[in-house]
């Protein structure tokens, strides 16, 4: 019933759509993004419910007249009360990221997916031996499952089982070649063996799949850097830095590099840069380690079990249910990129554009510097007509990423438009 339900109000958005020239070479224009939409979804996916956690246990009712207290006894108190509305609420949510995972077995008890996740969240609780117990089961059910051989790969990394690490890593590839991060930990696992030159090629293959990765960038100049290739280095360096948020390390590399290069001068520049980033990071990781508590991991690990839940739900064809998932996970972190990506998509392939649009808005503010966002912004306003909007936006991609002539052929095409 859902199903005709969705379906009839798609053919009545269909119905009711503009005949205009000017429609029609919009349309062409969102031809550009659905296919990149298409394999969004196809990642991820699903429907969602709205699972509740235990609430925090209230302290219990005290006495009109108490005994007054001296103020060490009350910051003792106070002290003692917020470390237990911590670790109520830390536990609720633990509770609750379960609740939605066991929910989902409930619902498919045949799909490897929910069980590749327990899998995850146990891992991300540093429970290590019950994660791999997970993973393996889900090779039970499903042998061709890359994450799962991904996963238990990451395990066999950090024990420095680099071998077996390998082994695992090629049976994912085999299965899904573009899987992001496979070839970064491929990578890893040759630099444990000691072989730098064989970690060269895992690590260009990645920056194919996602060029944007400050991190895979930064660990190719170290290695070439390493290999005495400065100039390969510098490159690598040098666009790692251009992509934010800024990592002292890679100031650090690049410094080094220009060194060697002998342009000392400029080295200086960039190791000046380093040491306040280095300042600015330290001082920062001990205000962390004043403030920390168990709730921020926590809330990070539900954010984490109702994005794949929605994944999970929109594979079935549930799409409302994937929506309020992942609605619930942009919720409950408001810069969070990947659900607002992933609710955007769908709302494009079901011509709802107004809130594809406003998805596409809410991560321009998130991340300014990704051309990408703010080439679909363009293209979203374009399709409504706003051709104003669409130019500036596109112009604005262009400027973040002069050399891609994909903007460039959108910027045109929105022009003929007027």
């Amino acid at each position: 019933m859902k199903k005709e339900k969705d379906s009839r109000r798609l053919k009545q958005s269909e119905v009711g759509s503009s005949r205009k020239p000017a429609r029609i070479r919009a349309m062409r224009l969102l031809l550009i993004l659905l296919p990149v939409c298409a394999v969004l979804v196809a990642l991820l996916a699903a429907r969602c419910f709205s699972p509740q956690g235990t609430p925090p246990p209230q302290p219990p009712a005290v006495s009109r007249n108490p005994p007054k207290a001296s103020p060490r006894a009350k910051k003792t108190a106070a002290n003692a009360d917020a470390a237990f509305s911590t670790r109520a609420l830390a536990q609720a949510l633990e509770e609750d990221a379960f609740a939605v995972i066991e929910r989902l077995m409930t619902d498919f008890p045949r799909s490897p997916a929910p069980v590749a996740l327990m899998g995850t969240i146990h891992a991300k609780l540093g429970n290590v031996e019950e994660a791999v117990r997970w993973w393996n089961r889900c090779l039970e059910m499903q042998p061709r499952h890359a994450t799962a051989y991904y996963e238990i790969a990451g395990i066999s990394l950090n024990k420095g089982e680099y071998e077996e690490a390998l082994d695992l890593l090629r049976k994912a590839l085999k299965i899904n070649p573009r899987m992001p991060g496979i070839h970064h930990r491929m990578a890893l696992a040759w630099m444990g063996l000691g072989n730098m030159r064989e970690a060269l090629a895992p690590l260009e293959n990645e920056i194919k799949i996602a060029p944007r990765q400050k991190h895979v960038h930064g660990l190719l100049g170290e290695i070439y850097l390493q290999l005495g290739e400065f100039a390969k280095a510098r490159k690598h360096f040098e666009t790692a830095i251009r992509i934010p948020p800024d990592n002292p390390q890679t100031y650090y590399g690049l410094a080094t590099t220009l060194t060697r290069l002998g342009q000392k001068e400029k080295a200086e520049e960039y190791m000046e840069k380093f040491r306040v980033l280095k300042a600015r990071n330290r001082a920062a990781a001990a205000a962390l380690k004043r403030n920390r508590d168990d709730v921020a991991s926590m809330r990070q690990l539900v954010l984490l079990t109702y994005k794949d839940a929605g994944s999970v739900y929109h594979r079935q064809g549930q799409v409302n249910e994937a929506l309020n998932c992942w609605q619930k996970a942009a919720d409950l972190y408001p810069k969070e990129t990947g659900c607002r990506v992933m609710m955007a998509s769908v709302y494009a392939q079901n011509r709802r554009y107004p809130e594809s649009l406003r998805m596409y808005e809410q991560l321009v503010a998130i991340d300014p510097w990704n051309p990408v966002y703010h080439m679909r912004v363009g293209a979203l306003n374009a399709q409504m007509n706003r051709i104003a909007d669409a130019l500036a936006a596109v112009q604005r991609a262009i400027d973040l990423e002069p050399d891609d002539v994909t903007y460039r052929k959108l910027y045109q095409e929105i022009r003929s438009m007027k």
